[in-house]
């Protein structure tokens, strides 16, 4: 009992402003204050005509009564001047402005004051005739024999209609104060009544939505909520229930999603760390790759060489050896003709043998010399494309006379690029040792092509083996990093990889293979003559 009267006397401490004070409140109170009005119209308008009905009758019947004697009298018996003299000495009511007694016949047989509007013409078969105009402030009304009684006469009168008209004005005044304070009384009741039972909990919970709705934008804890303290069990009161258990569920998700976010910030970090590592070993494996070719190279070309400095030692040794016979048969004075001739035969078979291996082994070195700066050092220099990869075959014919093979080198000898060109020997000897070391059996021979044309500004290194062939399936894993089916022999699975890097990033080019198992593999490396910006990966 005290809570409700504390309640009450809360409610009855609210200002207007303060129940009007959302935009939700300033609606409801107008729909019903709305509609209290049309209520109240519809109820009290009836009674507004009322009113005015019950004023004319008033009246009309004032006029009745003041005229009545005067009905009586016989006026078609007197005469002209008795008649005058009777219309002047009767007194009538303030409110009756004039009249007219009109015989059976419709003649005018007694008048005064103003006379009326209606004529003898307007009148109708009812017994009483009326007509309001002259903007409601005068009564015309007919009467006739019959309401007077036993008269003969028909009786127009003009009636004063303004009191009539100021008491309908002020009726309807009080009217409109009534319906205005009735509205007003409803509204501002109704409004503080539902002010704490929904209006000040919605106002609340639009509060604590928008404290929830900051305080997730800004990743902060959840806040105090001023609809906690709500307990109640209509529908509003689940409606804040439901409300609560949404934010504590949006919370839950928050925290799981936070620490998600966490663990995938530290797997990330880590696939950061294991990529940059990963790159790392990929780029010191791929110079080591470039490294282990180019000691390839080395080996082969020191073998290759060994044989044409060996061969001269040996001449020189059988030259040296001569030389001294013959300059022991000088000292000894028995030099003859015969052993200067052998000497002098000797000598220039040797000669010859000598001067042609140091010959061609000047030229591996010289090959070799070339190839190897290309490979180790990046510089751009202008050069024939068709010389310097027969230089690069050069070089790399002692590791392919041993394995048994043939490199042929064709196409035009026309073609001029401004390259690198140790980009060229490192495609060259990674297509030719991949061949080498996956294409053929130990027992098989085989050709190994180069063909180079130019067309339409477009370069083409058309590189093919006649040896077993790639499957299928592996066809499109070639150039994948680290993928190798030789890896027992010691194949990294970084040559084609090295390739393909090569002539898309450095060539801005593209390269294509084709094969088929047991009729080898061609592999098509197409790049611009003219070079552009390396692309970046």
């Amino acid at each position: 009992m005290f809570r409700q009267y504390g309640r009450l006397k809360h409610w009855l401490e609210l200002s207007p402003t303060e129940v009007l004070r959302g935009r939700l409140s300033r609606k409801i109170a107008f729909w019903i204050f709305a509609g209290l009005v049309l209520i109240e119209i519809i109820i009290l308008l009836p009674s507004y005509a009322k009113r005015e009905q019950d004023l004319l009758t008033d009246l009309e019947q004032t006029g009745m009564a003041t005229l009545k004697p005067w009905v009586n009298i016989p006026w078609d018996r007197l005469s002209a001047d008795n008649s005058t003299l009777l219309q002047q000495s009767l007194v009538f009511d303030s409110r009756l402005r004039g009249a007219v007694v009109l015989s059976p016949r419709g003649q005018i047989v007694a008048q005064f004051g103003t006379a009326p509007t209606l004529q003898s013409s307007d009148l109708s078969r009812s017994p009483i005739t009326r007509s309001l105009h002259t903007n409601d402030l005068i009564y015309d009304i007919a009467w006739s024999p019959s309401e007077f009684g036993t008269t003969k006469y028909t009786v127009i009168a003009s009636l004063d209609a303004s009191q009539v008209k100021r008491e309908k004005i002020a009726y309807l005044w009080r009217i409109i104060g009534l319906i205005v304070l009735i509205c007003v009384t409803v509204t501002l009741v109704t409004m503080l009544a539902l002010r704490p039972l929904v209006l000040k909990p919605i106002d609340q919970l639009r509060l604590d939505l928008q404290k929830v709705g900051l305080a997730i934008n800004h990743d902060q804890s959840q806040p105090a909520l001023a609809t906690q303290s709500i307990r109640r069990s209509d529908e509003l009161g689940e409606v804040v229930a439901t409300f609560h258990l949404m934010v504590s569920q949006i919370y839950d998700n928050v925290h799981e999603r936070k620490q998600v976010e966490h663990q995938l910030q530290e797997l990330n970090e880590d696939l950061v760390k294991t990529l940059t590592e990963l790159k790392a070993a990929q780029a010191s494996l791929v110079e080591a790759e470039k490294m282990a070719a180019l000691g390839t190279l080395v080996a082969g070309v020191a073998h290759e060489i060994n044989t044409p400095i060996g061969t001269s030692i040996t001449v020189a040794s059988t030259l040296a050896d001569e030389t001294h016979v013959f300059l022991e048969a000088a000292q000894s004075g028995q030099l003859k003709r015969s052993v200067l001739n052998h000497y002098i035969d000797v000598a220039r078979q040797s000669t010859q043998l000598i001067n042609s291996n140091l010959d061609r082994a000047g030229q591996l070195i010289q090959s070799f010399k070339q190839v190897a700066v290309d490979q180790s050092h990046q510089s751009v220099r202008t050069f024939n494309l068709k010389t310097y990869l027969d230089e690069i075959g050069t070089s790399l014919q002692p590791q392919i006379k041993r394995s048994g093979h043939q490199l042929n080198i064709l196409g035009d000898d026309d073609i001029v690029l401004t390259q690198d060109p140790g980009i060229f020997a490192q495609i060259i000897t990674n297509l030719v040792t991949n061949s080498i070391k996956h294409a053929y059996p130990s027992d098989i021979n085989g050709t190994l092509q180069l063909q180079i044309t130019a067309a339409n500004n477009q370069v083409i290194l058309d590189y093919c083996d006649d040896g077993c062939g790639i499957s299928q399936d592996l066809l499109n894993k070639i150039f994948d990093p680290f993928f190798t089916t030789a890896r027992h022999i010691g194949g990294t699975g970084l040559g084609l990889h090295i390739v393909y890097n090569i002539v898309v990033q450095s060539l801005n080019g593209t390269i294509d293979v084709q094969s088929q198992e047991h009729k080898g593999s061609q592999f098509k490396i197409t790049f611009p003559l003219t070079p552009s910006p390396p692309v970046e990966t």
